[in-house]
């Protein structure tokens, strides 16, 4: 989605003091509310 490949990212969000701890469960969140909110 931002358009940048693996390492741009980690660059991109450790700029921007994103944390890096993403769990399982995070991530099975995420894909739960991107299915409810992205057109299919």
């Amino acid at each position: 989605m931002l358009g940048l490949d693996y390492w741009q990212a980690q660059r991109f969000l450790t700029e921007r003091n994103v944390s890096l701890n993403y769990s399982l469960s995070d991530l099975q969140a995420d894909r739960a509310t991107l299915n409810e909110i992205l057109p299919r």
